[in-house]
């Protein structure tokens, strides 16, 4: 069981991918956050295995959160999920020590994916996301 640790300030889009989770047998979201701040808070307690998590959002961005998270478990993978594909945003990411990187218009069926590979230690990219990284 991949269990995963979702932080977004959106409530419907946190439990938007909950409800589209919860039909895989291998993932189970153990607990959601509004930023990043109260994902620090909640990691120690919870031990994810993935973490996915929103770049923008109050309080602490996603990318600082990543850093922290990082820092105090190394083992734990972080993919940072984004509406808009920024270029300064997407080397932040990477060079803090994000797992992946995903754009929010996606398949559930991609983003399950993405856990998993995330979680067996491959780097996940959304297509766009790679491209701006390759160039």
């Amino acid at each position: 069981m991949i269990n995963v640790l979702l932080v977004d300030n959106q409530r419907l889009f946190r439990e938007g991918v909950k409800a589209l989770t919860d039909s895989q047998q291998d993932i189970n979201i153990i607990g959601m956050a509004p930023n990043g701040q109260d994902a620090i808070a909640m990691i120690t307690e919870l031990v994810p295995d993935v973490v996915l998590m929103d770049v923008h959002m109050p309080d602490m961005d996603g990318i600082r959160a990543t850093a922290h998270i990082i820092e105090m478990h190394p083992t734990v993978k972080v993919v940072l999920l984004t509406t808009v594909a920024e270029e300064e945003l997407i080397i932040r990411g990477i060079s803090v020590g994000a797992d992946g990187f995903l754009l929010k218009e996606l398949y559930p069926d991609t983003l399950h994916n993405a856990i998993r590979d995330a979680y067996r230690g491959q780097v996940v990219l959304s297509r766009e996301i790679a491209q701006i990284l390759a160039s």
